[in-house]
């Protein structure tokens, strides 16, 4: 047999054309996947805006925090919100504007960014507020960025904005004049896009709830509206618009209470207000919200029942159903500072606790009671018809007295 000796010249030129080529498929592989600068708004629990920037891709691919920084009204610096994540100190970088040196943003893990992961596909990024996370679109071409607007209905919102590298980003930092201008470059561009942002209600509500734009406020105000004069068989069919409404609780005008009491007088959805009607009376006051909680106070429509206050009420037979008018009350309290037991509530867990003598608790289910107690996180319910009677009758002139005089 035969056999072919191996040509080592051809191997030789073979290497030497391979290493001629690799400069140009280095580049080539740089071209494929360029660096992106991905910059994000969002706000605190105060309504503070707060700037946060990241370049992708990252060098860790599971690290979605970012920089952020944002300023108060007297220039004072703001560091960003990162619950259960420890300050670190932070270093000098670079001089900034005018020659100072400027610390270096502190960083966040509430909001962030990662296209580094093996599950997010190839020209996908993948955003996070929290620990809820969804993906959106990187751009394409240089100078065509792209927007993924992100509301969770808590309402925590966010607006990102990616855009195609053309050089080295300059590293974040605690610049005041910087903040000023990319919040109001960023908010510009998005509402440049109106028209798309209004093709989606989830869009809608993070824009508005982060930009506090008054025309993006007026949509919400408008879609809301439109929802409320269409017939039940159409709204069965979409559904509650709660991305919307909870954005409007957020930053709505105390107008908007009036839009909140024609929801109410439709029977089928007065109950999605309970939670949401407290949380505006608290931020707008009680004078233009009045109508509203008094009428959300009546609200008959029964409420869920967990297993303990079902147990409880097989126990004892005479605590009533719990309704929304309960649960309305109990919203006002939390609200307001009030002890819900001064108008006639009582604790599940306390109960059950109280009947333990003739209704034995498992080991596991008294521990549960016992530390709800403790820390005042049980479920508050109306023990008797009559306590509801007196409890509904002690908040409405409770709602009454401070609405003459404003929010208290």
């Amino acid at each position: 047999m035969l056999r072919t000796a191996p040509c080592w010249c051809g191997i030789a030129v073979a290497a030497a054309c391979a290493a001629s080529l690799a400069p140009c498929l280095a580049g080539s592989a740089a071209q494929a996947a360029p660096g992106y600068l991905a910059e994000i708004l969002f706000r605190d629990d105060d309504g503070v805006l707060f700037l946060a920037q990241a370049v992708l891709p990252k060098a860790q691919k599971d690290d979605f925090s970012v920089a952020a920084i944002a300023f108060g009204a007297d220039g004072k610096y703001i560091a960003p919100p990162d619950v259960g994540h420890m300050r670190r100190e932070q270093v000098i970088t670079a001089s900034g504007a005018g020659g100072r040196d400027l610390p270096a943003a502190e960083r966040t893990h509430l909001y962030g960014v990662c296209s580094e992961r093996a599950d997010v596909p190839v020209g996908q990024v993948e955003v996070r507020v929290s620990d809820m996370g969804r993906l959106g679109p990187l751009p394409q071409k240089p100078g065509e960025p792209t927007f993924v607007l992100f509301f969770t209905g808590s309402p925590s919102s966010a607006v990102f904005r990616f855009e195609i590298l053309k050089g080295q980003a300059e590293p974040l930092r605690q610049d005041i004049e910087h903040w000023r201008k990319r919040t109001k470059a960023i908010a510009g561009e998005l509402l440049a896009r109106r028209a798309w942002v209004n093709e989606d209600e989830r869009r809608l509500a993070a824009a508005a709830h982060v930009l506090r734009d008054p025309g993006l406020i007026g949509d919400l105000h408008d879609k809301l509206e439109a929802w409320v004069d269409r017939g039940e068989d159409w709204i069965r069919q979409t559904g509650f618009p709660h991305h919307l409404l909870d954005a409007l609780v957020a930053v709505g005008p105390a107008q908007a209470a009036r839009l909140m009491e024609q929801i109410a007088a439709r029977p089928r959805q007065a109950h999605y207000l309970v939670w949401k009607a407290a949380r505006f009376a608290r931020r707008v006051g009680l004078a233009p919200t009045r109508d509203l909680l008094l009428r959300l106070l009546d609200e008959p429509t029964p409420m869920r029942q967990h297993d303990l206050l079902r147990r409880l009420r097989e126990r004892e037979p005479s605590v009533p159903e719990p309704v929304c008018g309960d649960g309305m009350l109990l919203e006002i309290a939390r609200a307001f500072r009030l002890d819900p037991a001064e108008f006639g509530m009582a604790m599940v867990e306390q109960r059950l606790l109280d009947l333990a003598d003739r209704h034995p608790l498992s080991a596991q289910d008294a521990d549960r009671c016992q530390t709800c107690v403790r820390f005042k996180s049980g479920t508050w319910i109306m023990p008797s018809a009559e306590a509801r009677k007196r409890g509904v009758e002690a908040m409405k002139v409770w709602v009454g007295r401070k609405s003459e005089g404003g929010s208290p």
